[in-house]
This record gives C-alpha cells, structure tokens and sequence, in this order.
C-alpha cells in the first residue's frame, strides 16, 4: 500500500515541525523527552526494534546499534503522534510506513541531506546525521538523486517505496531482499549518482 503524494507531503511536515531547530545529529531521547514520552530500553526479539505501548510510552529494543536504537525510537514518535491524534492522514495499513517515513525525515531532513552532499559522500552524511548510510540514500531517492532502487555498501537493500525497513511482499525489490545473489546485481547507490556494480568495492 503505497501513500499518495498529499500524505508523503502531510508527513515531511509533520517531522519539520516536530524537529524544530534541534541541531544535528538529532538527540532523539532529548526529543522524545521533550514531548512527554518515556523511553524504556529492553531486550526484544530480534525481529522488534520498538513498541509503542501508549501515547507517553514507549519501549526499544536494547540489542540494536546505538544508530538502529536512534532509528527505532524516532519511528515509535511517528506511533506515538498517531496514538495522539496528529495524523489524521495515515490510515492503520499504512501506519507502520509512515512511521518509517517519519523518522527518515526526522532524522535526515531532505533539505539537511541535500546541503550536506555538497561536501560529503552519503557514508560520512550519514556519520554525521547519526544514522545509516542506507537512510541517506533512501532520502536521496526521494530527492531524485539516485536510483529508487539500489544497495548501499554494506550491502542493504535501498527501495524509496519500502525505505530501508518496512518491506512490501509485493514490491519489486522483495526479491533482491530475499536473494543474496539477486541483491548484489542491484546498482550500488554513491555520491549522489549510481554505478554498476562492476569496479565497486
């Protein structure tokens, strides 16, 4: 289920307006706690990065990365705005992309993206905004600077339509993510432009 265009807009708004002027890289936890959430760390299953237990609660998973647990938390606030009533846009089948979305934006603005490959390759963006260089590369897609489809360096299936996280079955990329062998025939997506991935490291 794929949002229309109005509702992607709604969604970029909405994270500008909840990012206000926080600086880079976005302290998530101080965010959260500025809007009345608490934050629970605790071991999950692998598969669940976070739960969302209430409109002022949530839980993330305490076995992922410290840029996983940063990506999860700001994708619980997109639940957590649901829970309060500020997206009134987002239908519950599309609840858990737009959660995605929101914390793309929230934690690489578009506009923050596009200023920062002036002077940095998508790796060292993503070092600075504290998060994955397959998050900065998705937005680059949204911006049409690269491929909507692709692989980042360390191997992770980049799709603008799933982003890095939230996979359609029926998506075309479903079956690079389910093939090793298919994935690696995807460009490699780099500084703003693609390659094949004959001659990339």
């Amino acid at each position: 289920m794929k949002f229309h265009a109005r509702d992607l807009e709604a969604t970029v708004r909405l994270a500008t307006e909840i990012r206000g002027n926080w600086p880079n890289p976005l302290d998530v936890g101080a965010l959260a706690a500025s809007l009345g959430v608490t934050v629970a760390a605790r071991p999950m299953p692998p598969v669940l990065h976070g739960v969302t237990r209430s409109a002022t609660r949530v839980s993330i998973n305490s076995d992922l990365s410290a840029v996983d647990r940063r990506f999860a938390l700001a994708h619980e606030l997109g639940h957590v705005l649901v829970r309060r009533g500020r997206c009134p846009h987002v239908e519950p089948r599309v609840e858990e992309q737009f959660a995605d979305r929101f914390a793309r934006h929230l934690i690489a603005p578009l506009m923050d993206v596009q200023e920062g490959m002036a002077t940095m390759d998508p790796e060292a963006l993503a070092d600075a905004l504290g998060t994955t260089e397959a998050v900065v590369l998705v937005q680059l897609a949204e911006l049409g600077k690269v491929e909507a489809l692709g692989r980042s360096r360390d191997g992770t299936v980049v799709c603008l339509s799933c982003g890095t996280r939230m996979h359609r079955a029926t998506c075309a990329c479903s079956r690079y993510r389910n093939s090793p062998d298919d994935a690696i025939s995807l460009p490699l997506l780099v500084g703003g432009d693609y390659s094949p991935v004959s001659g990339s490291g």
